[in-house]
């Protein structure tokens, strides 16, 4: 014998307590001719008898009695752990605390974390802002366990999940002298104010490394710490500035005429976690959630 079938085991039990098949019959909801044969089948599993029939008394052997002895409290701790992993999958006692840019806080996150929010009732969700050295630092000190923004290429210690690429555009106030176009080339910039974004960012470095390998300077920049903000200087001081598309298609407005790169550019969209720490369910519904925002997002989204 490999193993005792739990099924079987319960019948047996509730036999033993009960000394009748009819009346373990009605407990277990099942027919008299179920229960027999369960009973039956356990014996010859088990090759032990447990039952004797005395002058049409069911009484117990001493190995049943030993058995009986033996399994007490088997099903209490069945139902024990039948009840934590519901309340693991209700995310009971456990939180999940993201960290990701403005812009998506502020995008396709909110749509995320509300699906997540009724997917595990109980889970304790914890959201904040910041780039992408303020998610790898939380995620290094424990403070979070998502990041969600930029990736990190050749990061060992980081598991990286790729959801989408992001193409560059422009984006231009209306009524602006380069409004009219149709496809946006960078080296315009050398004639026209510019909202610029942090070098160290993973986007600001990709428009100034393509910057620096053109040779193109630009018109009198400004900076922008956080990218939602760079759109709206540039409303408001009628300059240009380059961001991806979701942060143009959620906060450029009518006002502003949003432009495709004549060369394109793109930058990634990705989930962070410590790769030394193991996969966990509310992370990957997260991340299944959120690729499926991001997905509606695209879809809806037209230059």
């Amino acid at each position: 014998m490999d193993k005792v079938n739990l099924h079987r085991l319960q019948v047996f039990r509730t036999v033993f307590e009960t000394l009748s098949v009819t009346e373990a019959a009605r407990k277990l909801k099942l027919s008299q001719p179920t229960v027999s044969r369960h009973l039956a089948l356990f014996e010859r599993e088990l090759e032990l008898d447990l039952f004797d029939n005395v002058r049409g008394r069911l009484e117990p052997t001493w190995e049943a009695h030993r058995l009986y002895d033996d399994s007490n409290g088997l099903f209490e701790r069945l139902h024990s752990v039948s009840t934590s992993v519901e309340s693991i999958r209700r995310g009971a006692g456990e939180s999940l605390k993201i960290v990701a840019s403005t812009a998506l806080c502020m995008s396709i996150l909110p749509a995320a974390v509300g699906r997540l929010y009724h997917e595990i009732p109980d889970l304790d969700i914890q959201v904040e802002g910041g780039g992408l050295r303020s998610q790898v630092e939380a995620l290094r000190d424990g403070t979070a366990d998502v990041g969600v923004g930029g990736s990190m290429p050749n990061s060992t210690e980081l598991r990286q999940t790729m959801l989408g690429r992001l193409p560059l555009v422009a984006v231009v106030p209306n009524g602006h002298a380069l409004s009219h176009k149709t496809v946006f080339d960078l080296r315009d910039l050398e004639a026209h104010g510019s909202v610029m974004h942090n070098p160290n960012a993973p986007m600001g470095s990709l428009i100034a490394d393509n910057l620096e390998q053109r040779g193109i300077s630009l018109h009198r920049p400004l900076s922008s710490f956080t990218i939602p903000f760079a759109i709206g200087l540039a409303r408001h001081t009628r300059l240009i500035t380059v961001v991806d598309w979701l942060t143009a298609s959620f906060f450029a407005g009518d006002d502003m005429k949003i432009i495709p790169l004549s060369k394109p550019l793109h930058v990634d969209l990705a989930m962070l976690e410590l790769a030394r720490k193991p996969a966990r369910r509310s992370a990957i519904l997260f991340r299944d959630a959120l690729a499926e925002a991001f997905r509606n997002a695209s879809r809806a989204f037209v230059y």
